[in-house]
């Protein structure tokens, strides 16, 4: 199987998806001018970013929202998992967890959440 890769020089204006790639048009004569070649895949390597920014910050977005949406659900289930070890095994340090758990479980996830956000992004 064929393996792609972006061009260094003109990858922009190839890999550019709907509507982006119609903004490349009225950059082609800019490329063509361009003669450096490290200059060349400097700029072509400074579009991409602009070309990608809003794709990559809906797909941070739509990735926080449903992580966040999903952390109630993780507090239950915790909750049930914690209940489940404390009937099968009593013991005040169960107690304790389900206590703790109880009343702090939502912040402790939405903490964990921060570290989840930065290696989504990274």
């Amino acid at each position: 199987m064929p393996v792609y890769k972006t061009d260094k020089k003109y990858g922009a204006l190839v890999s550019a998806v709907p509507p982006f790639n119609c903004l490349m048009v009225p950059l082609i004569p800019v490329f063509l001018s361009i003669t450096d070649e490290k200059k060349l895949e400097a700029f072509n390597n400074f579009i991409c970013k602009i070309i990608y920014f809003p794709i990559c910050m809906l797909a941070v977005n739509f990735f926080t929202v449903v992580n966040w949406l999903l952390l109630p659900f993780a507090w239950i289930f915790s909750l049930v998992h914690k209940m489940t070890v404390l009937w099968k095994n009593p013991s005040c340090a169960a107690f304790l967890e389900i206590f703790v758990w109880f009343f702090f479980g939502l912040v402790f996830l939405f903490i964990a959440s921060i570290p989840d956000f930065f290696r989504f992004i990274q």
